[in-house]
């Protein structure tokens, strides 16, 4: 088991697209003890799914960055205000599927 407050997924700043699909996320979320912040920019396979598992196996996040995640809905940021009460931020930029309900 990774022990990490921080997993910065992808070089998302030097990256136009990052590649990690729903199953790694899922491994990540089982896999790594103590996370606090996740940096998932740009991964646009990452869908409602892999928020969810996030969510329920790190009720201590406090930020998480989904920029350009074009796959994650209103319903996924539903399960992360539930499961994640001490979060303190998460960058939404450019998720289409997002709407100003979700915010």
């Amino acid at each position: 088991m990774m022990n990490a407050s921080l997993v910065w997924v992808c070089g998302a700043y030097q990256a136009r697209r990052c590649y990690v699909q729903e199953g790694a996320i899922q491994a990540l979320a089982e896999s790594c003890s103590g996370l606090k912040s996740v940096d998932l920019c740009r991964c646009s396979e990452v869908t409602d799914a892999g928020v969810q598992a996030l969510a329920e196996h790190y009720p201590g996040l406090n930020a998480v960055i989904l920029m350009c995640c074009s796959e994650v809905t209103d319903a996924g940021l539903q399960v992360l205000a539930e499961h994640s009460p001490g979060l303190e931020s998460a960058y939404l930029l450019r998720c289409s599927k997002v709407t100003d309900a979700g915010k």
